[in-house]
């Protein structure tokens, strides 16, 4: 399997979340192939029934070494990535204060992780970073955790900015105010889920609910 010279790659983590997999099935519909990252053999296996999406096992116990691997390899089925996606796979209905801690800083590692993977490996021009729903909510531990991810994005605009690579940030809850990440295939989901697609396609300004770096 490999991209035609029209047809794009996303490399979307979070893929088996309910909002990764919608953007994986807009990315498919627009004829384009995603690699998808998973952190179960059940996700992968599911995914794959789409000859158009190409799963890779990675976990917060995956080596740099191995994930920089893996995208090798998946590289080599897909040709190329044009852009990356970064989605979390949790959500505030999931996630006691210290399980949401350790997911935040689990999803901060794994965005640079494979960000600096796929930027050695390609000639990647763009990532987005969503900001998981969880943090939607106004208080300090949350303040602290958005705080994080902040900081996440900055070293990668400080780290790749000079390499051509543009980095952007999405909020969902900002995009649309009755957006639902566990109900994401509804008009509202959809409607995130193309905003934020058009928003990597043209790689434009910032807008509301996603800011440019």
């Amino acid at each position: 399997m490999s991209s035609s010279n029209r047809s794009r790659v996303w490399f979307i983590t979070g893929a088996s979340s309910p909002l990764g997999y919608q953007l994986c099935r807009a990315a498919r519909a627009r004829g384009d192939l995603v690699l998808g990252t998973v952190t179960t053999d059940e996700a992968a296996e599911y995914l794959q029934g789409d000859e158009g999406i190409v799963c890779l096992k990675i976990t917060s116990d995956t080596s740099y070494s191995q994930i920089r691997a893996k995208i090798r390899s998946g590289i080599e089925r897909v040709g190329k990535i044009d852009y990356l996606i970064h989605c979390p796979t949790f959500t505030p209905r999931s996630n006691s204060e210290a399980n949401l801690v350790y997911r935040t800083n689990s999803f901060s590692y794994t965005v640079i992780q494979i960000t600096k993977a796929v930027v050695e490996q390609t000639g990647l021009r763009w990532t987005s970073v969503i900001f998981p729903d969880a943090l939607s909510k106004e208080d300090s531990l949350n303040d602290h955790l958005y705080n994080t991810l902040e900081g996440t994005t900055q070293l990668l605009v400080s780290e790749y900015r000079t390499k051509g690579v543009g980095v952007s940030v999405v909020n969902t809850w900002n995009i649309h105010p009755a957006y639902d990440s566990y109900k994401t295939d509804t008009s509202e989901g959809r409607y995130v889920v193309q905003r934020i697609l058009g928003h990597v396609l043209s790689r434009g300004p910032s807008e509301r609910g996603i800011r440019v770096m």
